[in-house]
């Protein structure tokens, strides 16, 4: 099992060249209408989970996911752990991490105690990669185990291990075992971060009973029943329900019935100045956009019939529906004729899907805001969804564009889209940003190597100098042979210099650091 685990991550990992994103476009990913063990035989845990992880919906994915784990063969657990982490696509895979360590502890809390302490050696980044953007005014990049961090493919903040002991607490371990094990925790977490642990937060739902019932009703039910929760889990039940519906006995005739039941549901809100118990149809569009993906996977004639005679009664939704056929057409020609207001809106939404045929129509509107907003939504969806849309943009030439476009294109470009990329690959995301400042006329070369040299008068906030600033110097501390091998293929000696410099210097400095620099500039 561990010779076929390497073996499958570094076949991989190979297929992805120097970057560590994903090669998986939108067409790979793939709705569940069943539950994925169903398949496959409990030791196929790696095609087990990449079922899961093809699926786009997270409030889907992850309580899947959770239920998978719950039931896989301890013999398999860690392996299945390992997988679902690559497959996560960023990393800082927090929530995931955070999902899964209370499901292993609870299964076994002395194996899920070991894993944890080698967790505990890949905190890193406590402040946010985003926090690193001046030498004097922001702390010091703290890691714990340097060298671990370096063998690593991610890295955790320390609030994703704080769901362990609730785990260790909910397990058929004897009450000495659990003390045992929770001491042994608390005593770890003093030492290397100096204080108690705090509340766990989780950011993924790792159970929701409704949603796994769904699998097992048929068809004829789900048409007639509807979901008793009318939450975001409900949310999640719901569309699995409509799914399951259309996928089950054939019924991809349906989809149009289906559509008009979406139509129809009603969701409790939390928006604030609103009446406890209204409701809206406000979780409507995402499960638009997932149903009909399903749809088109099942039946994408039946899809194509529909949206030709839908379009003047469901405008929008018939939107969506191209959008999703357009991973099989490119959908260049959907993109004609529609009045300017609406094909903004049409292209923000084609973006995640096609990002070149929305871009490509985006450019010829010769709307700067247009061009934007394409850009940023290319990038939308899960970590792994955005994968094939950061690929998109890191190839996409901004110096192509007709000049005066360009210059306002550049003014906002890349800001948005960097806050993302740095936790999927901060490398990839340092090079590219470096890559649009030396473009960009508004940074002179000089004050760049300036700042990367240490002098903290250039540091700036919000623009894609402080982006590119704080993946370079997180870049240099985690993956810092690679970014030695970058600095020697850069022009000139001067920016050479001042990039070896951040590359050997990228921690910054300490209160106490900062004062002393303050009073030396004095």
């Amino acid at each position: 099992m561990k010779l076929a685990a390497a073996c499958w991550l570094l076949l991989l990992t190979m297929a992805q060249g120097q970057t560590v994103r994903l090669s998986w476009k939108p067409e790979y990913f793939n709705t569940l209408t069943e539950r994925p063990w169903k398949f496959y035989e409990p030791h196929e845990v790696s095609k087990i989970v990449e079922l899961i992880f093809r699926e786009p919906n997270p409030d889907i994915r992850y309580p899947v996911l959770a239920a998978c784990l719950r039931q896989v063969p301890m013999l398999h657990f860690a392996y299945a752990f390992d997988v679902a982490l690559l497959l996560e696509g960023t990393q800082k895979p927090n929530e995931l991490v955070a999902l899964m360590l209370p499901i292993w502890a609870e299964r076994d809390p002395q194996e899920a105690w070991e894993r944890t302490q080698s967790l505990a050696r890949l905190v890193a980044f406590e402040e946010g990669l985003l926090g690193y953007d001046s030498w004097l005014g922001r702390p010091k990049i703290e890691v714990q185990d340097l060298a671990a961090l370096r063998a690593s493919r991610y890295w955790i903040q320390s609030r994703a291990l704080l769901t362990f002991p609730a785990g260790v607490r909910a397990s058929h371990a004897s009450e000495e075992e659990k003390a045992r094990v929770l001491k042994a925790f608390d005593d770890m977490w003093l030492r290397r971060f100096k204080s108690q642990p705090g509340k766990a937060r989780v950011g993924y739902t790792g159970r929701n009973e409704e949603l796994m019932k769904m699998f097992d009703l048929p068809w004829d039910y789900l048409r007639k029943g509807d979901v008793t929760q009318t939450d975001q889990m409900g949310v999640a039940a719901f569309e699995m329900g409509l799914r399951r519906w259309v996928n089950s006995a054939y019924r991809e005739k349906d989809g149009a019935e289906i559509v008009q039941r979406i139509h129809r549901k009603r969701w409790k809100t939390d928006h604030p100045g609103r009446l406890d118990g209204y409701e809206d149809d406000h979780f409507n569009d995402p499960i638009f956009t997932d149903f009909l993906l399903m749809w088109s996977q099942t039946s994408s004639g039946s899809v194509w019939v529909w949206q030709r005679t839908a379009e003047h009664d469901e405008p929008e939704v018939v939107q969506i529906a191209r959008c999703v056929l357009s991973i099989q057409t490119g959908g260049e020609s959907w993109t004609e004729g529609l009045p300017p207001k609406e094909l903004g809106n049409y292209l923000y939404k084609l973006a995640s899907w096609v990002p070149e045929t929305a871009m490509k129509r985006a450019v010829q509107t010769n709307d700067a805001e247009i061009v934007e907003s394409v850009g940023a939504a290319a990038v939308q969806g899960v970590w792994n969804w955005c994968h094939a849309g950061l690929g998109f943009i890191n190839a996409f030439d901004l110096q192509k564009l007709p000049e005066p476009l360009r210059e306002e294109v550049r003014k906002e470009w890349g800001i948005t889209l960097m806050e993302k990329w740095v936790y999927v690959d901060v490398g990839e995301a340092a090079r590219y940003g470096f890559r649009f400042l030396l473009q960009d006329t508004r940074y002179p070369k000089e004050n760049l190597m300036r700042l990367f040299s240490g002098d903290d008068r250039y540091a700036e906030d919000s623009s894609m100098v402080d982006r590119t600033f704080c993946a370079l110097r997180t870049w240099a501390v985690f993956k810092p042979d690679e970014m030695h091998e970058w600095i020697g293929k850069q022009e000139g000696a001067d920016m050479r210099k001042a990039l070896t410099w951040l590359l050997e210097n990228p921690w910054g400095h300490d209160a106490e650091e900062a004062k002393d620099g303050e009073k030396a500039k004095e």
